[in-house]
């Protein structure tokens, strides 16, 4: 596959984004921050670490990608072009640098704050990518950052981080109150949390936060009831198909990524992945699909905890060559929760399920059924 930049798709966005590419940033910037701060993980535990400032007046959607869901990748850019990273080389255990305690209090906030960056020269416009993290833009060494706000701190959170409690007890407690993912994700990547607090790395807080609230809300969906039928649910957003199978019986999970010629995956030798998990879980990290297995798994434990059921679950995610700019695994979990709302398709049996997959799948069911083991599987309420 071709770097993102040197797409057709990427040049066209370009060209209609000509004036924020060639917005001229000075080395001093005032101005708004979404309560977004970036931790690097080059060089753990000496990372780089610094705010996220807004280069326009309106950021209030530039680092929301629960808010994105039905955007076009353009738009997502625009959003991305106007925030700048600070950066600055701290130790991930220095939590009482005077540094991480501004940026601890900038990622806790829940509204947007002015702050002050000062560069050590003028960051120039550019566009990074990975299929973990939303695109990023602007970013430079910085020689100060400084609040300009008092930042609005949740109550609950503020206990959280005062008791010391573990970083699993206090992610999943806060998921209880908010709600909301991708707060969670901020606050575990500034430090603020657990008995030992560390910065965690910006790209592991996204996935460890998938993890930690999907084993939470697990706790109480394997002890539901299963559902009575089986039912399909689908979705299609930016190039990225996703069927969701729910098959009655105990919890399991397994997900499948799919690349077709031109996409972001089929760089792979085998652009065929596959994950699974039983019911008592799994004990390694799922490598070959990393962090958009946990996005997946996630929504799909969601929809099961409103549910009040339990289930085998089989996402299918096949990727088109329209998916030429990645853009975060935010877009997985956004596009497995719209195709979990979505109203379902029921079947009486696999076999009517599998005529249904075969017409909405593109690649052949049989490549899908030979590394699956839900679907290859025979329970007493078969037969």
């Amino acid at each position: 596959m071709n770097l993102p930049s040197s797409t057709p798709l990427y040049k066209q966005i370009e060209a209609s984004l000509k004036p924020l590419f060639s917005k001229r940033i000075p080395k001093e910037v005032f101005g708004k921050s979404p309560s977004s701060i970036f931790i690097g993980k080059y060089n753990y535990p000496n990372v780089f670490a610094g705010p996220m400032v807004g280069l326009t007046d309106d950021v209030s959607n530039a680092d929301s990608p629960g808010n994105w869901y039905g955007l076009d990748v353009a738009k997502i850019i625009e959003y991305r072009l106007s925030l700048a990273r600070g950066e600055k080389t701290i130790g991930v255990k220095n939590i009482e640098n005077r540094t991480v305690l501004d940026l601890q209090d900038t990622a806790l906030s829940k509204k947007d704050l002015d702050i002050e960056v000062r560069f050590e020269r003028e960051p120039f416009q550019r566009l990074s990518f990975s299929t973990y993290l939303q695109p990023m833009g602007a970013s430079g060494k910085m020689e100060r950052f400084s609040l300009a706000d008092n930042p609005s701190i949740p109550k609950k959170v503020l206990s959280l981080v005062e008791e010391n409690v573990n970083v699993r007890t206090a992610v999943s407690e806060g998921f209880t109150h908010f709600s909301d993912v991708y707060y969670l994700q901020r606050v575990l990547s500034s430090g603020a949390l657990g008995k030992e607090k560390r910065m965690v790395p910006t790209r592991w807080s996204i996935t460890a936060a998938d993890s930690i609230l999907a084993n939470h809300l697990l706790e109480e969906v394997r002890e539901y009831r299963s559902v009575e039928k089986i039912q399909v649910y689908s979705n299609v957003w930016m190039g990225n198909h996703f069927e969701i199978a729910i098959l009655p019986g105990t919890w399991e999970f397994e997900q499948f990524e799919s690349g077709e010629p031109g996409s972001h995956l089929s760089m792979k030798a085998d652009p065929l992945e596959y994950e699974y998990e039983p019911f008592e879980g799994r004990t390694t990290y799922a490598e070959r699909e990393g962090g958009g297995y946990y996005s997946g798994r996630l929504a799909t434990v969601e929809a099961l905890h409103r549910m009040n059921r339990q289930g085998r679950c089989i996402v299918f995610r096949e990727i088109s060559d329209e998916y030429q700019i990645p853009v975060g695994v935010f877009q997985v979990r956004e596009n497995c929760r719209q195709a979990l709302k979505n109203t379902p398709t029921y079947f009486e049996t696999r076999e009517e399920m599998f005529s249904y997959l075969k017409t909405k799948l593109k690649r052949p069911l049989l490549q899908y059924l030979v590394k699956s083991r839900v679907l290859t599987q025979r329970k007493l309420s078969d037969f």
